[in-house]
């Protein structure tokens, strides 16, 4: 993923005629366009709509997190995890009491 990257930046930079000062810039938004538009390898899908997966933990000497993949119905582990904070923060629990930690 990173030579991809590297590639988008450099055509992005090298089309607009700017300098390297902009590198940041560019990669942030090679790095939307990415997870943004959709793959042959995975389906036509966007990597946004196919990494739905539930934390599970850490695996010992793996630089990586364990998750619960919910339609293969198996365990992997990856590193470029996001954690969506705001629905783990909106659970309830089955007697109706807000769980959000205070």
């Amino acid at each position: 993923m990173n030579k991809t990257l590297v590639e988008k930046v450099r055509c992005m930079l090298s089309n607009a005629e700017l300098d390297k000062e902009f590198w940041a810039e560019a990669v942030t938004y090679a790095q939307h366009l990415v997870n943004h538009l959709s793959s042959s390898a995975i389906d036509g899908k966007t990597p946004l709509e196919v990494n739905k997966a539930l934390f599970i933990g850490f695996s010992p000497g793996v630089k990586g997190y364990r998750l619960w993949c919910l339609e293969a119905k198996k365990t992997i582990i990856s590193r470029d995890v996001t954690f969506d904070e705001f629905v783990m923060l909106k659970k309830v629990n089955p007697e109706g009491v807000d769980s959000t930690p205070q």
